[in-house]
């Protein structure tokens, strides 16, 4: 159980991680479409 908890929260730490990383790109190069990223973000 705990092993199946450490994963999840691995990949979604993976998940996370790559979101901000992303984010913080798109921040510097097309400030417009960070809007939608951000958006993105949080929907799903």
């Amino acid at each position: 159980m705990f092993l199946i908890i450490l994963i999840k929260s691995l990949i979604i730490g993976g998940l996370v991680g790559v979101g901000v990383g992303a984010g913080a790109a798109r921040m510097f190069h097309a400030p417009t479409t960070q809007g939608m990223g951000a958006f993105r973000t949080l929907a799903s």
